[in-house]
């Protein structure tokens, strides 16, 4: 589970690093316009984290590994769409796809806390922590190296790798599903 948060903050972090000169190369947005947008869709995505999360959770009974597994769904199509679909509209489309995207680090960090016993969560969440603090800085150089190369035949690339890496924690959550989740409902 550690591994698949360092990736999953590496896409997170990674993309955002580069997504104004993205913005601003492929749809000719300007700094204010672009700030505009990120504000409002910052505001929607945490509305619409609110209303869905207790939704869920209570209404659907997903359980953390399911939830998260939305939530890389979310990204993974969201990032999709963004990279592939190099128009304004595609922004905006991925947007909405995106706004569960958040509940995966919740999730995982949820299930982790149920995983390991009380006296060591504080040593396991220090070292979530650190590998957290630390994967932005190696996803910063990494993206915006494969931008700036991709930028004038295919700006989108450093999305759709993104959404590639994303599909590790993907595998990992729905085998942890599949293999111990159910494991644990069954007895």
């Amino acid at each position: 589970m550690f591994m698949t948060m360092c990736v999953i903050v590496m896409s997170f972090q990674g993309t955002s690093k580069i997504q104004f000169q993205f913005v601003e190369k492929l749809y000719l947005w300007s700094p204010t316009y672009y700030s505009n947008i990120k504000s409002i869709s910052s505001i929607v995505n945490s509305v619409l984290m609110t209303i869905s999360m207790p939704l869920i959770v209570t209404k659907l009974r997903l359980l953390d590994i399911q939830v998260a597994i939305l939530g890389l769904v979310s990204h993974i199509s969201k990032h999709i769409v963004v990279g592939s679909y190099q128009q304004p509209i595609g922004y905006y489309i991925s947007v909405a796809i995106g706004s569960v995207s958040g509940m995966v680090s919740v999730a995982i960090r949820s299930k982790m806390s149920k995983l390991v016993k009380k006296e060591e969560l504080g040593k396991v969440f220090s070292l979530l922590s650190t590998l957290e603090s630390v994967s932005p800085l190696l996803a910063s150089l990494v993206f915006t190296f494969i931008f700036e190369w991709s930028l004038d035949f295919f700006p989108g690339l450093t999305y759709e790798i993104s959404a590639a890496l994303m599909i590790v924690p993907l595998i990992a959550m729905v085998w942890i599903d599949v293999t111990i989740d159910s494991k644990l409902l069954v007895t």
